[in-house]
Parts: structure tokens; sequence; C-alpha cells
């Protein structure tokens, strides 16, 4: 997350060929830039996926315990 922070802005649209299990997704996604990821395995798409789906189930909770509290 500290490459991503340092050498993009929030402009910035960040690449990674070997996207892997997605960590510089979420870096990218936590710090405002755009993102596009190359996953050649299904079993890594399917990591990508649930990576991100409990990421933006994490920030809706966050979100919603803020206004109700």
């Amino acid at each position: 997350d500290r490459v991503i922070l340092t050498s993009t802005s929030k402009i910035s649209l960040c690449f990674a060929p070997f996207t892997g299990s997605s960590t510089t997704d979420i870096a990218a996604n936590l710090f405002s830039r755009k993102f596009i990821g190359i996953v050649i395995e299904n079993q890594h798409l399917e990591i990508n996926i649930k990576r991100k789906e409990e990421l933006e189930n994490l920030c809706k909770a966050k979100i919603i315990k803020k206004f109700t509290a």
C-alpha cells in the first residue's frame, strides 16, 4: 500500500499484469485509485472476487455503525 500511495495520485490508473490475490487492487481501492488487473487462473479470480466482497461488506458495516451509533 505504501507504493500505491507514494507513487500515484488520485487520478492515477494502477495496472497489475499479474494480480494474484488482489493485494494491489485492494490498496488502490483504499486510496481511491482506479485499477486494472489481469488474472489468468480462475482460482485467483475467485479469491479476488471474495476479497473485494469482504472489503465492500466491511465498509458498509462501518458506515452503518457510524450512522446508527
